[in-house]
């Protein structure tokens, strides 16, 4: 699992994030403190669950989400958060693993949709409306296309009234032409009809339908022509007259029927005189009439016909002239009008009216007046129209590429985001089939999720790839290279059905959305994932994964390497020029290793300055091979940091295990580091090839017979402790002693060599260190003359408490805190220098010194001693030894002793064995000396002091 920088790998995501972690939100960036309303010290303190909707707990419930975020293929799942204000936000979250801490977690990434929603939820509350007002009309209703003529072409939607009176099911009816459906005798008046309505936009007529079992069926209709879509198509609504044809064909038997269907229809009557010598007047009206109205007979007569003429006919009525009568009496229709007629008490009707020559010799001259109340329906009309431009309003300006298709796949809608995305417009594509516009999406002819819907095929979903499907909605992502003018982009598309109101599919309607933002940031959240942000080769979550598929090939007889490796005294790089020079020294080790491996071999950054190579394929041999090519070229090269004037030779140390299949990743992972402490302990700089043939338990029971005895010695204070002197090169006498411990056993002493790197391994150091101190300063108190210098574990120096153990036991013995000295090796040092230098400055403001010992082992660069305020610089050993056989030691150690000299400090050559080596010292001007050459190691009496504990 990788590790993770919250704030150089979230602080530039443009969207909200936050870190999940066991139950909690750990981190948010800016965006989600903007989003969300709490600051992170605020939403750390809140149970994540409670940031949740009730409802949607249950899909981020512990176990729930880790599935999901195990499913790399997971679509993103919509959630409902609660903002601080309390508002409830629709989101979109996608989540993936990652290291928070040294602990699994989950990252989330929120998409807003709440906008989004509620679009949706009015457009379809519009759509609902639209239907409720179409379908539920009483009165016959029908939406008609128009050819290119103008003429009329199909139905495009029918109402139920509709299908009663014809008997015609919808689906027949949408299949069908007006033409189908009205009688032989008004065939002939259909062109005519068409043509009037271009001109007036808006006409009523009476006609005949031929319903589907061969009877006539009577129907004054109103046209209207309107826009659907930027199509121009006709709204025809119709009522039914068949309860009131038989009674008005009864008026020519006689003028007693003509008054009992007058005075019983449900419509509005007035009779017209149209004499043309005078001018038309109303001398009757029928109950419906006045009861819609209001007016007398009298009061008619006064308002004469203008009451129901429009602007055009009203300047006729008043003239009386002749043209009036003519007009009415040569019109096979009549004439028509819809208007709005102010009734007695003021209020506004809106009629359907019809002014027409009555037939017959008794009703020569006289006219009809039908008048019917449309009020109701106008206003329904109204909503219908209105609900309807809201819909196409909404889908028109929303943020997503919208489109909607009919039940035969002929495009209804493209809006303006669906022009942008495709650069197709919407005057190429409506009416057409909407494959053919897919060839800007894909190159080709393609198919598209609505294609799923309107195919009726249940296992349609089958033939695509990558389609989810939720309820009846569809789901898929694409990479379209042509959209965009050529660009491209990544594509989330959802496809949803369109039912009528009866639940009958009458189309579908598409969504397309540009997610390559988003894709961008998965991608570069998922490179993250697996690699390591600051050398770009993989990380640890990612090698883990690798390891384990190479273990299970090497049971299958492929045998692989596994090196560890670590930077030598890398952490003094850090501590004395800062973690920016550190980090140029990973970046410079990184590229050294991953130019000089095969690609085959997966290189990888485990943490801090330790790296692993994987060889997959190789033998030990091979491996051993590799292993000291990489070595000699970091130890041969040079890291210059020009910023910093400083120059670093770097060397590394290597562990490397054999894969063959007898051991889990997680034990290789165990014998490579072992392997690697190894090399490490055997002076750094070198590999060390693990043997897993050998017992581990065998080491295991000789470390733990080594602590046994370290317990029983410290509890029964078996131990003796013998004293080196250190003399000054100018007049040979001693200036202080170095304390030395050994163990006592039944064999006899146990060497320092023996039981200190067990002690340090398993803890004991700190128990250990405190028997020697309180020793130590027990002989000073004894021996005023003496000075001792105690060597601290570096182990030990992490624990405080030791550290107020020694300042508490200088100031109870009262002895001259000058007389008790520390030493410390330069390898731990350059492991912590901070810590080092916490110690000696406690210690030194009661007065104690301090020596670096074993210098010059561990390190190359004298860098970090101006920043170490130490007494004594040991020289180790090493140097010394090999002074007359290896003159360029000579060099080293004269360089060594100028540069402690120049910082203050004074030099102790250690492991001076002769008299040669003596005189070289002196000529080198070393201050100080220590050695067999001077005095071995002796007990406490042989030098007068008093050894009682």
């Amino acid at each position: 699992m990788p590790p993770f920088d919250f704030k150089q790998q979230l602080e530039f995501s443009p969207l909200p994030v936050f870190i999940y972690q066991n139950g909690k939100v750990r981190k948010i960036n800016q965006y989600m403190h903007d989003f969300i309303g709490y600051s992170e010290d605020e939403i750390i303190k809140i149970d994540f669950f409670e940031l949740i909707h009730p409802k949607d707990r249950y899909l981020v419930a512990e176990a729930e989400l880790y599935r999901l975020v195990a499913d790399s293929e997971q679509a993103p799942f919509e959630i409902r958060l609660i903002k601080v204000t309390g508002d409830i936000a629709y989101v979109k979250s996608r989540c993936s693993y990652l290291n928070f801490k040294g602990k699994p977690a989950v990252l989330f990434q929120i998409y807003d949709i709440t906008k989004e929603k509620a679009s949706l939820e009015l457009l379809k509350e519009s759509e609902i409306k639209f239907r409720k007002l179409f379908h539920n009309n009483k009165d016959v209703m029908a939406i008609i296309s128009l050819d290119e003529s103008g003429d009329f072409s199909k139905h495009l939607e029918v109402n139920a009234a509709c299908c009663r009176v014809t008997g015609y099911s919808r689906s027949e009816l949408l299949l069908m032409t007006p033409e189908d459906i009205f009688s032989k005798e008004q065939q002939g008046t259909l062109k005519l009809i068409q043509g009037e309505l271009r001109d007036k936009k808006n006409i009523t007529f009476e006609t005949e339908w031929l319903s589907k079992k061969g009877t006539k069926v009577p129907l004054e209709i109103s046209c209207k022509l309107f826009y659907l879509n930027e199509q121009q198509v006709v709204l025809a609504v119709g009522h039914n007259l068949t309860a009131l044809k038989p009674q008005t064909d009864n008026i020519k038997t006689g003028e007693d029927k003509f008054k009992a269907v007058f005075e019983s229809t449900r419509m509005g009557l007035a009779v017209l005189d149209l004499s043309p010598k005078k001018c038309p007047a109303v001398i009757e009206q029928n109950a419906a009439l006045q009861k819609m109205l209001g007016f007398s007979l009298e009061e008619l007569e006064e308002k004469k016909i203008l009451l129901f003429c429009d602007s055009r006919q009203q300047g006729k009525s008043e003239k009386c002239s002749k043209n009036y009568y003519y007009a009415v009496s040569e019109s096979s229709q009549g004439i028509q009008t819809q208007k709005a007629i102010t009734t007695k008490f003021g209020k506004r009707v809106w009629a359907n009216i019809t002014i027409s020559m009555m037939t017959g010799a008794d009703f020569d001259r006289l006219g009809l007046v039908m008048v019917e109340d449309i009020t109701e329906n106008r206003n329904m009309q109204k909503q219908l129209f209105s609900a309807h431009r809201r819909l196409h309003e909404i889908i028109e300006f929303l943020p997503d590429a919208t489109f909607a298709v009919d039940i035969t796949g002929k495009v209804t809608f493209w809006n303006q985001a669906m022009e942008k995305m495709s650069g197709v417009s919407k005057e190429k594509v409506l009416g057409e089939h909407h494959i053919p516009c897919f060839v800007c999406f894909h190159g080709d002819l393609n198919i598209s999720l609505v294609d799923l819907i309107i195919s009726g095929d249940s296992n349609a979903a089958d033939k695509y790839l990558n389609v989810k499907k939720e309820g009846d909605t569809y789901f898929t992502e694409f990479y379209s290279p042509a959209i965009f003018n050529g660009k491209g982009a990544h594509i989330w598309a959802k496809a949803s059905p369109l039912y009528d109101n009866n639940g009958n599919l009458v189309g579908a309607v598409e969504s397309l959305r540009d997610i390559s933002d988003r894709k961008q940031m998965e991608e570069q959240m998922s490179h993250l994932a697996t690699h390591d942000f600051l050398t770009g080769i993989s990380n640890r979550y990612y090698f883990e994964k690798v390891l384990k598929n190479v273990v299970a090939r090497a049971k299958r007889g492929t045998e692989s390497s596994l090196l560890v490796i670590d930077i030598d005294n890398f952490k003094l790089v850090n501590d004395t020029i800062g973690h920016q020079a550190g980090d140029e020294a990973l970046i410079h080790i990184a590229n050294i290793l991953s130019a000089n491996i095969r690609e085959v071999d997966l290189l990888t950054r485990l943490g801090g300055d330790e790296f692993a190579v994987l060889l997959e394929g190789a033998s030990v041999d091979d491996a051993v091979v590799v292993a000291e090519k990489l070595r000699n070229l970091v130890d041969e090269s040079d890291l210059f940091l020009t910023e910093y004037r400083v120059q670093y030779n770097l060397s590394i140390s290597i562990g490397l295990v054999a894969i063959k299949g007898d051991f889990e990743a997680e034990k290789l992972f165990s014998m490579a580091d072992n392997a690697l402490y190894t090399a490490k302990e055997k002076g750094r700089n070198r590999v060390f090839v693990a043997k897993p043939w050998q017992d581990v338990s065998e080491k295991l029971s000789e470390d733990n017979k080594t602590i046994i005895l370290i317990k029983k010695s410290i509890k029964e204070h078996n131990f003796v402790f013998l004293y080196q002197p250190i003399v000054d090169m100018t007049n040979f006498k001693t200036i202080h002693y170095e304390a030395l411990t050994r163990l006592v056993d039944k064999g006899g002493l146990v060497s320092p060599d023996v039981f200190i790197p067990v002690a340090e391994r398993y803890g004991l150091m700190p128990s250990l260190d405190r028997i020697i101190i309180k020793n130590a300063i027990k002989t000073l108190s004894a021996n005023p003359p003496v000075n001792i210098f105690v060597n601290i574990s570096g182990l030990s120096m992490g624990d405080e408490s030791l550290l107020r153990f020694i300042e508490s036991s200088i100031k109870k013995s009262k002895i001259d805190p000058a007389r008790l000295g520390f030493e410390i090796t330069e390898t731990f040092v350059v492991k912590d220098l901070k810590l080092a230098k916490y110690w000696i400055d406690r210690l030194k403001k009661l007065g104690c010194q301090f020596a670096l010992d074993d210098f010059g082992k561990g390190f190359t660069s004298f860098s970090y001693l101006k920043e170490l305020p130490v007494n004594y610089i040991k020289i180790d050993g090493s140097f010394i030894r090999s002074l007359k056989s290896e003159a360029s030691n000579i060099a080293l150690v004269k360089a060594m002793n100028s540069v402690a000299n120049a910082l203050g400090k004074r030099t102790v050559a250690e492991s001076v064995e002769n008299e040669e080596i003596k005189q070289i010292l002196v000529g080198l001007k070393i201050d100080c000396a220590q050695g067999y050459h001077f005095g071995r190691p002796m007990e406490g009496e042989k030098i007068g002091f008093n050894m009682e504990l």
